[in-house]
């Protein structure tokens, strides 16, 4: 299958109860051209508030999804995150434009993406514009993954401070034993139309699950990047939260890998476990849980030593991390 460019592959728009959705099932190899496009951008839970991740109308608050909207100030409350991480089917929330749509695509090939496969909520453009749709879900399957384009499930962009979250993608490779693939996203909106490098977005991050060939389920990398060259001062209600509601248990984590980057804002729903935690700029807040790392290396790149938690950590009253490598064993006599 191609997708020549200019062309483009979507899905019908959603009522209030959505239902329409992008499945693609090819047995050989799919190519998008530059310019060309698999898109649900818009496509999920229609304008006007609708979606898991609304307080409503009035709400000092963009919608939520993979990533909470972003509030207008520090008292502002947020919508809790929602849906799976690891196999993201669920529909973005709205704000006043609409949030994005799902896309799932199985090859078993080649999926050669030089063009964009995007599940983005909807921008607001107007002068006066609130509230842009939270991103939606892509999850792709594919023997390998190549090419310059971009995957992304982002939150719309709007010319106020209130978008919406960024959404979900997962990307499962059955052949190669790493991506090679550079530009997945699934950040938050941002204030304005200019690129991300030149705005900082300031809605949470969603979540970029990644695992490849040789890795067991689950056990891939569960990443957090929000784009952001600088922390946002007030992401206490801008954050990812982890486990979302309706999405994983707390234990599916287990075997993951979480990485933080690019000011990435996590916050713990509960007790968590993981196999690894690699920091590259973020923040963590625990809310009083406890976060278990089983991994023997607990490193971050920048910090090859060890790590250093000063300033990216916050407990909240009991909170703690807790390192647990596996394979020590003790005996009794």
């Amino acid at each position: 299958m191609i997708v020549r460019g200019g062309g483009l592959i979507t899905h019908d728009a959603n009522g209030t109860e959505p239902e329409n959705r992008l499945t693609l099932a090819v047995s050989g190899n799919v190519t998008v051209e530059e310019s060309g496009r698999i898109s649900a951008c818009g496509k999920g839970y229609p304008a006007s508030w609708k979606g898991p991740g609304s307080f409503g109308y009035g709400r000092e608050a963009g919608p939520s999804h993979g990533g909470r909207g972003c509030g207008t100030s520090a008292g502002s409350v947020t919508k809790d995150c929602y849906g799976s991480a690891f196999q993201p089917e669920t529909f973005g929330t709205s704000g006043n434009k609409a949030g994005g749509g799902v896309i799932r695509m199985t090859v078993d090939g080649t999926l050669t993406v030089d063009g964009v496969i995007d599940a983005d909520g909807e921008d607001n453009p107007n002068t006066e514009g609130w509230y842009s749709g939270a991103g939606g879900s892509v999850w792709l399957t594919a023997g390998r993954l190549l090419g310059d384009g971009v995957i992304r499930a982002n939150g719309g962009k709007e010319s106020k401070t209130r978008p919406g979250g960024g959404g979900r993608v997962a990307i499962y490779l059955t052949q190669d034993t790493e991506l090679n693939f550079d530009r997945v996203e699934a950040k938050g909106g941002r204030q304005d139309f200019s690129d991300f490098a030149d705005k900082i977005p300031l809605a949470a991050a969603g979540t970029v699950y990644v695992q490849c060939a040789g890795v067991a389920d689950g056990a891939g990398q569960l990443i957090v990047d929000a784009g952001r060259t600088t922390q946002y001062l007030e992401d206490i209600r801008v954050t990812t939260d982890l486990p979302a509601a309706d999405g994983e248990t707390a234990r599916a984590f287990e075997n993951a890998t979480l990485v933080i980057r690019n000011y990435g804002c996590v916050r713990l729903t509960a007790d968590v476990t993981v196999e690894e935690l690699e920091f590259e700029k973020g923040r963590i807040f625990l809310d009083g849980h406890t976060l278990t790392i089983r991994s023997l290396k607990h490193r971050k790149r920048s910090n090859p030593k060890g790590y250093d938690y000063t300033g990216a950590v916050v407990p909240g009253a009991g909170g703690a991390i807790r390192f647990l490598p596996r394979g020590l064993m003790l005996f009794v006599r």
